[in-house]
């Protein structure tokens, strides 16, 4: 398995999203699979951080911020998609967003905000981006936890994406750190952390 953690500059603009395909091509060889961890797109995190603090002090401005949010999203798939996928994505988005939304307007109506929440706030950027990455990538799944990866690891997918920040990478890095470590003599598996699009 080769595991590539993308850096934030891979997703600054059209170009670079789309040369995320030509570089899991580059590193796609025999029958490795490719676990490709996925940031958000630049400063999203932190302006969902900003909204959401927006929100837990009563500032219906953090619906602007959302709104900003989606529509770069939304006009980043119309250059990067055909179409079909285009609508299966908006789909996938507005569901995500209709999510998102529902916690904020929680937020605000409780005009509280815990540690916890925020930092799940600030997952949905790099949630997104696993949408549209796996879009433009042939032969792709998302991976979401552990079931899903124990699940799908022996199928015929040949490159498996995960989120950023999220839970299951967290709890599992040090295991595929671990993993890589010890397998890096025996070529196993591959690492490259941050990697610059």
């Amino acid at each position: 398995m080769k595991v590539i953690e993308l850096g934030a500059s891979s997703l600054c603009s059209i170009e670079s999203i789309y040369n995320i395909k030509n570089v899991v091509k580059q590193f796609e060889n025999n029958n490795k699979q490719i676990l490709l961890i996925v940031p958000s797109l630049c400063w999203i995190d932190d302006i969902l951080k900003s909204s959401a603090i927006l929100a837990s002090k009563g500032d219906v401005s953090y619906k602007v911020s959302l709104s900003t949010i989606q529509r770069r999203h939304f006009s980043l798939i119309e250059g990067l998609l055909t179409r079909d996928d285009n609508e299966k994505v908006i789909s996938l988005l507005e569901n995500l967003y209709s999510e998102l939304s529902d916690k904020f307007s929680d937020i605000y109506k409780r005009k509280n905000i815990s540690k916890e929440e925020l930092n799940s706030i600030s997952k949905y950027g790099s949630k997104a981006m696993t949408i549209i990455v796996n879009m433009i990538i042939d032969n792709s799944v998302i991976i979401e936890n552990n079931n899903s990866l124990e699940a799908k690891n022996n199928q015929l997918y040949k490159v498996l994406i995960i989120a950023n920040g999220e839970e299951f990478y967290k709890k599992n890095s040090k295991l595929i750190i671990n993993s890589l470590n010890n397998n890096l003599e025996n070529k196993n598996i591959t690492y490259y952390p941050q990697l610059a699009i």
